[in-house]
């Protein structure tokens, strides 16, 4: 409800900014494995979460049911456009992980 002008839909999934973490559900373990939450990340650290999950190739199902509903207002981060694109800062450093090889303990 009263998205921002800047905030785009998903092409894929038709939500406003991709899949909403706060409907998301996933297992513990899941979220360790992937180091949680990126908190560098000023906007778009559930983003990166789920690029990480998907580059570990984490299985995502998405329900065609409504179980979220978003409020937007002024007073949230959401309501200005970060200065760069959050994903492409997830995307490139997905790439530098790839470019390093496997990590020790897997």
């Amino acid at each position: 409800m009263n998205p921002p002008a800047w905030l785009g839909r998903d092409p894929v999934f038709g939500d406003l900014d991709g899949v909403p973490i706060g409907s998301a559900m996933f297992r513990r373990e899941v979220y360790d494995a992937v180091g949680g939450f990126d908190e560098t990340f000023r906007h778009s650290e559930d983003m990166d979460l789920l690029v990480r999950m998907r580059e570990r190739r984490v299985r995502i199902e998405i329900l065609s049911d409504v179980v979220l509903h978003r409020r937007f207002h002024g007073h949230q981060m959401t309501a200005n456009a970060p200065t760069t694109a959050p994903l492409l800062r997830s995307l490139r450093e997905k790439l530098l992980r790839e470019r390093a090889g496997p990590a020790e303990d897997e």
